[in-house]
């Protein structure tokens, strides 16, 4: 019984520190998903803390079951559909793959805690359509949250996104310019640290993008049917 307990919390203090910690700052380029991991990802770390406390232990288990089963809700839909803010569902990664994992492993525990305590199967089915439901009118939230943060564009190129990427400045095709060094094209960013890395800062190859840019493209990416009449996204 107990050992079931601390399965299910550990397992759930690990997703909701991935979330917090990491997944949050995977998608800080958007601070409506950025904000959406940080605050649910927290969640699910007290949550999985309060489950092991002795008070009111029910309770935060249930709460615990139903937002790791919204959040696994979420990860199949936005493989599945096209992800919030973006044109093309996510791909599949090990990192979000594990996550996944660790919360279909908690819910399995939960079960198992559930019977143990002689739950009825009803009231067991009944939370798993709950948390379907949840996770379901969840993203058709996120999904509309398109048409209100109009000033956040839409993606249109399928991305997958990495540890090393939340180390990283965010990249937006706004500010994108493009230079060539030693045949190869890169950001005028990259191209800093390539020459320095190389020690060839004074050659004139490395020193073309400091005075002026070169090849430099500008996107703008409007999301679809957005009204653009004023030219303010220009």
């Amino acid at each position: 019984m107990k050992k079931n307990y601390l399965a299910f919390s550990t397992l759930t203090i690990i997703s909701g520190m991935l979330h917090f910690l990491v997944v949050s700052m995977m998608h800080r380029e958007n601070f409506v998903e950025l904000w959406f991991f940080t605050a649910f990802g927290l969640a699910q770390l007290l949550l999985g803390i309060q489950v092991l406390s002795q008070k009111k232990k029910s309770q935060f288990l249930l709460l615990a079951v139903i937002l790791n089963g919204v959040f696994l809700v979420l990860w199949v839909l936005t493989r599945v559909f096209n992800a919030p803010l973006a044109t093309y569902s996510k791909g599949l990664t090990s990192f979000d793959s594990l996550i996944s994992l660790f919360e279909i492993a908690s819910l399995w525990f939960a079960v198992k805690i559930f019977k143990t305590n002689s739950i009825p199967i009803k009231k067991i089915i009944l939370t798993g359509l709950l948390f379907t439901v949840l996770g379901l009118t969840s993203y058709g939230l996120v999904k509309a949250s398109e048409k209100i943060f109009r000033s956040i564009p839409t993606s249109v190129h399928p991305h997958k996104h990495s540890i090393m990427d939340m180390f990283k400045t965010p990249v937006t095709a706004s500010n994108v310019s493009t230079v060539n060094v030693m045949g190869i094209d890169m950001t005028k960013e990259q191209a800093k640290e390539h020459c320095k890395m190389n020690g060839m800062e004074q050659m004139e190859v490395c020193q073309q993008f400091q005075n002026s840019i070169e090849a430099e493209t500008v996107e703008t990416i409007i999301p679809q049917g957005h009204d653009n009449r004023d030219g303010h996204h220009n």
